[in-house]
């Protein structure tokens, strides 16, 4: 029972980029995120509930904001440890922080239109 609710709460359908209505479908076509000829790919609609993803032209550059903000609060998280506690220059900070951005480019990425599609899903109209 517990994990039965667990995988129909929003959380768990946004970290994991599930459709935000049935929770059941991926937003995108292949799971594996770190296979850079489909990080973009996304199915049109859910197979499941048919809701379509993008839900006006242009619907996706807000996600490039999410990304923005997501990216900001990491490169912070990442980069105040290394230079106050770890003590490292902050040249050097900062270029961890900059490799660490570029392999997280992907989990961002998702983790942005994920978080977008949900915010709005309730408003979707078919």
């Amino acid at each position: 029972m517990q994990e039965n609710v667990k995988k129909h709460s929003h959380l768990y359908s946004i970290f994991t980029c599930k459709c935000p209505r049935c929770k059941q479908t991926n937003l995108f076509l292949n799971q594996n995120m770190y296979y850079l000829p489909d990080l973009f790919k996304m199915p049109e609609r859910c197979s499941v509930c048919n809701l379509k993803y993008e839900m006006e032209i242009g619907f996706w550059w807000g996600a490039m904001y999410v990304a923005y903000a997501v990216s900001c609060a990491l490169v912070i998280a990442f980069f105040l440890p290394l230079y106050l506690y770890f003590k490292f220059s902050v040249d050097m900070s900062l270029l961890i922080d900059i490799c660490l951005m570029f392999l997280l480019f992907p989990v961002t990425f998702r983790l942005s239109r994920s978080l977008w599609i949900h915010m709005f899903a309730h408003q979707a109209v078919d």
